[in-house]
């Protein structure tokens, strides 16, 4: 009887450790071509002159840092926009060199920098 329980057990053990050796994760391959499917453009920048803060470093030293109350009327007036809902509490700098301005805003968990020509209209930079 004891003979028939180690026999037993042992193809028991000997189907587990067969069973355990193939590989159940992989996908049977497909011999026709699958059709390709469509490609989705990656979202763009929510207005035309954002720019990626990891290409574009401002250089604050040629900078004055303005608080909302020194912004020209110009320039607010753009910035009434939806696009820079939020601009008050964001950073804003006026270059020395050109009068032109640079606003980054914390929006959507995304830095966002935006430049201004002097006149107060979106540049691209």
């Amino acid at each position: 009887m004891k003979k028939l329980m180690f026999l037993g057990a042992g193809l028991l053990l000997a189907s587990a450790i067969t069973y355990a050796q193939v590989d159940t994760t992989s996908t049977p391959q497909r011999s026709t071509p699958q059709q390709s499917t469509p490609q989705v453009a990656p979202p763009q920048p929510e207005s035309q002159n954002a720019v990626d803060p990891s290409t574009s470093k401002i250089d604050t030293k040629n900078m004055i840092h303005l608080e909302a109350s020194e912004v020209p009327a110009s320039l607010k007036r753009t910035l009434q926009g939806p696009e820079y809902e939020g601009w008050e509490s964001g950073m804003l700098y006026k270059d020395k060199s050109n009068n032109h301005y640079i606003l980054q805003i914390q929006n959507g968990g995304k830095m966002r920098t935006y430049h201004f020509g002097s006149d107060g209209k979106p540049t691209r930079n």
